[in-house]
């Protein structure tokens, strides 16, 4: 019984002794600076386009990837968790957007309900439609950005006129 706990300890020390290499990069990649969230997600909107998916017949995982693209926007920028809610809840949550641009908003419904449509009801619409999602996205990115800074920049206009 001895002999097995003085193993037990020996492969925990060993294991924290190979994985201490790793700690370090991952501080490291912590600690790099992450472009702007509409950057990064525009960038990311460019390579799912060079990707050729659509060309290959990959449209459920084209869709995949391009609500995938917006959630990690949608939670960079609103704070607003998105990776493990459904469509219906992600817009739900984002009902200030729905208040004062409508039209953005109803731009981010249609490419979510299409996603769905193709991953979960395996709808197959026309190439044409899922460029356009790409579009629309691209569109959604840039609108919610300016939108949000707008917000941001009211609320610290709000907080500076308080001060005085």
């Amino acid at each position: 019984l001895l002999a097995l706990l003085f193993a037990y300890v020996v492969y925990q020390l060993y294991k924290r002794w190979k994985n201490r290499g790793n700690e370090a990069v991952v501080e490291q990649q912590q600690e790099e600076v992450r472009l702007p969230a509409d950057e990064e997600a525009l960038a990311a909107l460019q390579t799912l386009k060079g990707d050729n998916l659509l060309m290959r017949g990959q449209y459920k995982l084209y869709q995949t990837r391009l609500v995938d693209i917006l959630r990690v926007f949608i939670e960079r920028t609103f704070e607003v968790p998105t990776m493990e809610r459904t469509s219906d809840e992600i817009l739900a949550s984002l009902t200030s957007l729905k208040k004062k641009n409508n039209d953005t908003y109803s731009t981010l419904q249609h490419i979510l309900h299409l996603a769905d449509f193709v991953k979960f009801a395996k709808y197959n619409p026309p190439v044409d439609e899922h460029e356009h999602a790409l579009v629309e996205a691209e569109e959604f990115v840039r609108e919610a950005t300016q939108w949000h800074q707008q917000q941001e920049a009211l609320k610290q206009e709000i907080e500076n006129s308080k001060k005085k």
